[in-house]
């Protein structure tokens, strides 16, 4: 992770909301970077879940938690 990731995880740690916010980009951040290869698609998708959780917020629902699976695990289904 990131240093910069880890301090505004720590500043988020007080507003549940804000710390939610924080693990669903960094979910989306990885999801991207494991199955994107092309920078502009990453960046786009990373947008695109920002843009998500904002308009949730703007209209008072709660951001959902990221749920990631291992691809190891998601096969030996």
């Amino acid at each position: 992770m990131r240093d910069d990731h880890v301090a505004a995880l720590r500043i988020s740690r007080g507003d549940s909301e804000l710390f939610q916010t924080m693990l669903a980009m960094q979910a989306a951040e990885r999801v991207a970077d494991q199955r994107l290869s092309d920078p502009k698609k990453r960046l786009n998708f990373i947008a695109g879940v920002a843009k998500r959780l904002q308009e949730k917020t703007q209209q008072n629902q709660s951001v959902p938690s990221p749920k990631l699976r291992n691809r190891r695990d998601e096969r030996s289904r």
